[in-house]
């Protein structure tokens, strides 16, 4: 199922259904040169579709249109009002581990402040423990809790799951059934996660970070929200993702 997800994740994305537009213009183009005029006609319009296709999706305003809804549903809460709880999960895919590329730390990615929030909530008094996830935890997220002073005794890295809803099954096997939690993870994926660690059995409180479509567009609607840049592809592309990967486990797999 991981190998899977990893497919569609690869697949189904703006950057890719662009990209397969930009080639079957292509090949339009090809059989046009060999003398097909109804090509010929086409192969123009579809390399026309192709640019404002990936014109539109390389633009802020496709962040906003895609993220706003997340930023909105999980707003920032301040780590002192947060209920007290169980544990404070802290999701991978904030940090790696700087070890296999010859680094002396580890290297924090635009989700890194997951682990800073886990440690302002863990700092606040929030929970007695905190469970990281992702890729080598102990590699990448540990070093970061250890420089905050959380101590290793209150730590404990799941080191296996490879994509979200294995987190969930392996926290969810960790704690005892009905654990209340703080789930920390970036606003946009906030969505999806709740629905599977509730789905495992977890209450599951949201403790969103990671806003990104708000601070993106922070300064309001204005002419360069059309103009096209690659970070907002990227942006755009994973905010796609989070929006047919939930109503994916929603109507396919009835969570």
């Amino acid at each position: 199922m991981a190998v899977f997800n990893h497919l569609v994740a690869v697949t189904v994305t703006p950057l890719m259904a662009g990209l397969l537009l930009v080639l079957l213009a292509a090949v339009l183009g090809w059989r046009a040169a060999r003398g097909s005029g109804r090509c010929r006609r086409w192969a123009g319009r579809t390399a026309l579709a192709a640019a404002a296709w990936l014109w539109f999706w390389s633009t802020p305003l496709a962040c906003w249109l895609l993220g706003r809804g997340f930023d909105a549903a999980y707003p920032p809460v301040a780590a002192e009002d947060a209920p007290a709880v169980d544990a404070i999960v802290v999701l991978g895919g904030g940090v790696s581990s700087g070890e296999e590329a010859g680094l002396p730390y580890p290297d924090l990615n635009p989700a890194g402040d997951r682990v800073w929030h886990g440690i302002r909530l863990y700092r606040a008094g929030k929970a007695p423990r905190i469970v990281a996830t992702g890729l080598d935890p102990s590699l990448s997220t540990g070093p970061l809790l250890r420089d905050a002073g959380v101590p290793d005794a209150a730590v404990t890295f799941l080191d296996g799951p490879r994509n979200t809803e294995e987190e969930s099954r392996a926290v969810a096997a960790l704690l005892p059934p009905g654990s209340r939690i703080l789930l920390v993870t970036s606003a946009a994926h906030m969505r999806r996660a709740l629905l599977l660690f509730r789905h495992a059995g977890l209450d599951a409180v949201p403790a969103a970070t990671d806003h990104e479509t708000s601070v993106r567009c922070k300064d309001g609607f204005y002419p360069g929200w059309l103009c096209p840049d690659s970070g907002s592809l990227d942006t755009a592309c994973r905010l796609f993702k989070e929006h047919y990967a939930y109503w994916g486990y929603r109507l396919l797999r009835g969570f």
